[in-house]
């Protein structure tokens, strides 16, 4: 199944577009060698009559592991990490996912056309070079 392509944006560009349009939320994903954690910034207002409060979600963990992290930050303390990601407006995603406190592996899935569940690969390590493909090749601006 192929997906529209999206439209991604930087960090800067996806903050003035949420004060701008509040309602809005952007996703980055930080899905890197050896492909084996899943980080998601989420990037959201906190109050729509504040658009100088934004604030930046970060929920990640290990693939196949139900043990993860989250964290928020404002734009001040965001990591430097969250900074060099694309974003892309969630309502552009089909079905406009919810990923909040999802393991990796079903948050990627979601994410990623062509992308099987983990029972579709011989093992974890064949999912997770699926994954990296997938990533490399749909997770970038046009």
């Amino acid at each position: 199944m192929t997906r529209p392509s999206l439209n991604f944006v930087h960090f800067d560009d996806a903050l003035a577009i949420v004060r701008s349009a509040p309602g809005l939320e952007f996703i980055g994903l930080s899905f890197a060698a050896p492909f084996d954690y899943l980080g998601v910034y989420t990037i959201r207002l906190v109050d729509d009559e504040d658009p100088q409060y934004v604030s930046i979600m970060f929920d990640g963990g290990p693939l196949f592991s139900s043990c993860g992290e989250e964290e928020f930050f404002d734009e001040n303390e965001v990591p430097e990490e969250a900074k060099k990601l694309f974003y892309v407006d969630t309502a552009q995603l089909e079905g406009a996912p919810d990923i909040s406190g999802t393991m990796g592996e079903y948050v990627l899935q979601d994410l990623l056309p062509g992308l099987g569940g983990e029972d579709a690969y011989s093992d974890r390590a064949e999912f997770k070079r699926a994954a990296a493909a997938a990533f490399s090749a749909y997770w970038h601006p046009a």
